[in-house]
């Protein structure tokens, strides 16, 4: 499975971007989610160099989800009360090194 990112920021400028995505999510995942259920989420970020792409489980919790086995180019921050509890990284697409940031 391939996906189509299209960005319009005016009638002249647009984005038109594909890369795979089936491929990339590790079968464990997928297998995690059919025995005990829950949601691929699926997230993009896209950035000057390109798109990067990333995954992980959604379960419900008592009042928010709970997200769990995060995979791909990036995970997000865990951020409560204003405060970075959990740092979020990014996979350098010209080096390959995994970046820490706060977002």
């Amino acid at each position: 499975m391939r996906v189509l990112i299209q960005l319009h920021y005016d009638t002249e400028n647009r984005l038109l971007i594909t890369f795979p995505v089936a491929e990339r999510i590790p079968e464990e995942v997928l297998n995690d989610i059919r025995e005990h259920g829950g949601n691929l989420r699926l997230k993009f970020r896209v950035q000057s160099d390109g798109v990067l792409f990333g995954w992980d489980i959604e379960r419900a919790g008592r009042n928010l989800s709970v997200h769990s086995n995060p995979g791909g180019d990036f995970k997000e921050a865990h951020i409560s009360g204003g405060k970075v509890v959990e740092k979020g990284w990014y996979i350098d697409k010209k080096t390959g090194q995994k970046i820490e940031t706060d977002y």
